[in-house]
């Protein structure tokens, strides 16, 4: 620990700021994401919101006796440090009533990834809050909170598109 009164080296440009970081190791090369393995746990999480759903939404259409039709699309996105890579869409028609989940993303702020369910012209927005921990947004702005992905919470957000 240096003394409270040892004199700051003066710098003169960035990249002299940047050095003086690495040498005294405020630069943890650890804390780096690992950009393919958070790809391949995005797709897993996203895998696991589509059984989910399934289990909820496509096994609840046909209980209750409606036509289903629930199919995957392969769609090409790109994100910044990941580049392009496939993902699906999943489409889901029940009679008349179309739902599909549109993955954003996994480079999102204060989460691990973002799916747009899209029912009667409306989105509701999912969040993969973290790894295995998917919500639902609910209320907007400061008024937004995040609650668990559940039959219950589903129900809820869907109640007036149904």
């Amino acid at each position: 620990m240096k003394p409270a009164n040892a004199k700051k080296k003066k710098i003169h440009s960035f990249s002299e700021l940047l050095a003086e970081r690495k040498k005294n190791g405020t630069i943890d090369s650890s804390q780096k994401e690992d950009w393919a393995n958070r790809k391949r746990d995005w797709l897993i999480a996203l895998d696991q919101l589509y059984a989910m759903v399934d289990e909820i939404v496509v096994h609840g259409f046909k209980q209750a006796g409606y036509e289903v039709n629930a199919q995957k699309e392969t769609v090409l996105i790109f994100e910044d440090f990941i580049g392009s890579y496939n993902i699906e869409n999943y489409i889901i028609r029940a009679n008349d009533i179309e739902i599909k989940l549109i993955p954003i993303g996994t480079i999102i702020l204060g989460g691990k990834g973002k799916v747009n369910l899209l029912i009667s012209g409306d989105t509701i927005k999912l969040i993969l809050q973290d790894w295995g921990k998917w919500r639902i947004t609910k209320g907007f702005g400061s008024e937004m909170e995040l609650v668990p992905f559940n039959e219950e919470h589903l129900i809820e957000a869907l109640r007036e598109h149904l």
